[in-house]
């Protein structure tokens, strides 16, 4: 199990770091900071492509690996270590974009405090998605456990999922609430029909993922420089599937460097990343405006910076002090 987790830990670390610097990029984009080369739009289709699929993938992967087995008490501690910190997150970053004010690029008041979680605010909705995902997923294995296998249950959820993505228009008053977890279903039964096979935890061999890391490169160029366009969903999920196996083998070679144990550390520590890099990148860039700093490259860089190191103390910190369950980060 460490063997295969360890793999994950260094894709979610890959995978956080593109998350920050995509918000940070649009953050600017927003901002309406000058581009005459046109960077952001590139790095915001080139990131977005594919980066929350991967992430879906990834913890589909870690659920078919670690399956809830009961509704009581395995489900309910699952939901709660997602519902918790998207619900005690939202309030902390609503309250500092009405501290932040005018400078913010969302004018918000106090009023905006009053609103419900949920439909989810701003980058929640990943939280949220995957809360649902799992909730359904685990109510249907568990009721169907005793006719059917992990892999069959998998391939049978995937397809499902690919079936309901095509065939169900959900109402506009519910699209809110649970559009993203269905677009994302497909994504995370995959990944946990992955993580319910033994290749999980098979290192490919350098042809194979070179060969794979080439065909990512193709399709991301493609995409970015041809404007080449499957349905968004399955462009993401192909993306994902092609960049793991370079990944799972990169890993395998770096995992013992300060390189791969740091990137492997991000991935650990990503949902706490996740939660608060906005409101440190978006603290940055409100500093460099008012210091007259408009460099664009410098607020991406350091924007990005802060937006991964920023939450990492944090992360430290209420580590320290055993607060991570009360900031729902552990």
């Amino acid at each position: 199990m460490k063997n295969r987790l360890g793999w994950i830990d260094f894709a979610k670390g890959i995978g956080i770091i593109l998350v920050v610097i995509g918000h940070a990029g649009r953050g600017l984009q927003n901002a309406s900071f000058p581009d005459p080369r046109g960077l952001l739009p590139a790095l915001d289709q080139a990131i977005y492509a594919f980066h929350m699929p991967l992430f879906f993938v990834l913890s589909g992967i870690v659920f078919g690996l670690r399956p809830v087995l009961r509704l009581r008490p395995d489900l309910p501690k699952r939901v709660w270590r997602l519902f918790y910190p998207m619900v005690f997150w939202t309030y902390a970053f609503l309250a500092m974009r009405v501290a932040a004010g005018s400078s913010s690029n969302t004018q918000s008041s106090v009023q905006d405090l009053l609103v419900l979680p949920l439909p989810p605010v701003e980058h929640f909705w990943f939280l949220w998605a995957l809360l649902v995902n799992v909730t359904v997923f685990s109510i249907a294995r568990i009721a169907l456990r005793p006719f059917l296998s992990e892999v069959q249950y998998w391939g049978l959820t995937a397809l499902a999922a690919i079936v309901a993505n095509v065939v169900v228009h959900l109402p506009p008053a519910l699209f809110p609430y649970f559009g993203q977890a269905v677009h994302y279903s497909v994504a995370f039964a995959l990944g946990a029909l992955l993580g319910a096979l033994p290749l999980v935890s098979l290192v490919p061999r350098p042809p194979f993922a070179l060969l794979a890391a080439l065909g990512f490169a193709i399709l991301l160029w493609a995409t970015v420089a041809l404007e080449f366009s499957l349905h968004w969903i399955a462009q993401g999920i192909v993306l994902s599937l092609l960049l793991l196996p370079p990944l799972v083998f990169v890993s395998s070679k770096i995992d013992r460097t300060k390189l791969g144990k740091g990137l492997s550390y991000l991935g650990v520590v990503s949902l706490a990343i996740y939660v608060m890099h906005t409101m440190f990148s978006a603290a940055l860039r409100i500093l460099f405006v008012k210091l007259g700093i408009d460099d664009l490259m410098l607020h991406l860089v350091l924007g990005s910076a802060i937006g991964i190191v920023g939450p990492v103390i944090v992360y430290g910190v209420a580590r320290r002090y055993g607060a991570l369950r009360y900031l729902g980060l552990g």
